[in-house]
């Protein structure tokens, strides 16, 4: 059986790259590359695909741009490839882990302009390594967490505008305005994420606690779990990790920087899509 896993991508990730507004750098493809090398070693002839979907990068188009050209994709998947959305596992990270959660609120809550998603199953699952929930750089942890990650909060500020075609407030430069719960997750309260077990799937959040988006990305956790915790029957899981000594997309990181051995992120994500690819 064959997998496939949607992956949505923040662009390169340097101090001057990524959020929606630089290209694809070739240490994620090594990444990817590593990921389906790995996943397919396993027997039975079980198998996974990825699949990278190329979407116009800010400020040549704004949102909801991006979110029609995955939509797409996801639809191309579901009808003309005739796919059971049971065989396909969403993924991104950084500003493809926000683009991944903006598609997952579009299925739930059709976004207006954006084509509508009906899915017969839920996902296969959903893994997100520290999606940008929220374009607010005043959290602590900017502060707290400035030396140890290599994002900039001014930069994030300005690809933050770019990605929605909207000003930094004048009066807060820690604001970006134009934000909504569909671009910018932390926007969401819990009643947003209810019944999203039934779209998602299983899901996978992933974050790094010496990263600047860790207390955003923790107060969504709670909001995603409170929603999720609303579901009954019990039967998709939501695991979120958060790792210690670990900055932005640490998994992903470790094989940007070419270290050997891998990581116990890494392996948790490997075991966790293991699983998913054994169950369907």
């Amino acid at each position: 059986m064959v997998s496939s896993l949607l992956y949505n991508t923040a662009s390169r990730l340097t101090q001057k790259g990524g959020g929606y507004t630089q290209p694809l750098s070739i240490g994620y493809m090594e990444y990817l590359n590593r990921l389906v090398i790995d996943m397919n070693s396993l027997s039975d002839g079980l198998s996974i695909s990825v699949l990278v979907p190329a979407y116009t990068l800010a400020p040549e188009a704004v949102f909801p741009t991006q979110l029609k050209q995955v939509a797409a994709v996801l639809l191309y998947l579901l009808v003309d490839c005739n796919r059971s959305p049971s065989s396909i596992i969403l993924g991104g990270d950084s500003a493809g882990g926000n683009l991944v959660l903006s598609l997952l609120s579009h299925i739930r809550h059709p976004c207006p302009d954006v084509p509508e998603i009906l899915l017969r199953t839920p996902l296969a699952g959903t893994v997100l390594f520290s999606p940008w929930v929220s374009f607010d750089t005043s959290h602590k942890s900017f502060l707290r967490n400035a030396q140890t990650d290599a994002l900039i909060a001014s930069n994030l500020r300005k690809w933050s505008s770019m990605y929605l075609g909207t000003n930094i407030r004048e009066e807060d430069p820690g604001v970006v305005t134009g934000g909504n719960e569909y671009s910018e997750p932390l926007q969401a309260d819990s009643p947003w994420w209810k019944g999203m077990a039934d779209v998602a799937g299983d899901v996978f959040l992933y974050g790094g606690e010496d990263e600047v988006f860790i207390d955003g990305l923790k107060e969504f956790a709670r909001r995603f779990q409170e929603g999720w915790a609303t579901v009954d029957g019990g039967k998709h899981e939501l695991h979120v990790e958060f790792v210690k000594n670990d900055a932005h997309i640490g998994p992903i990181m470790d094989v940007m920087l070419q270290y050997k051995e891998k990581s116990e992120a890494q392996l948790a994500v490997e075991l966790w899509l293991k699983e998913r690819l054994v169950l369907n």
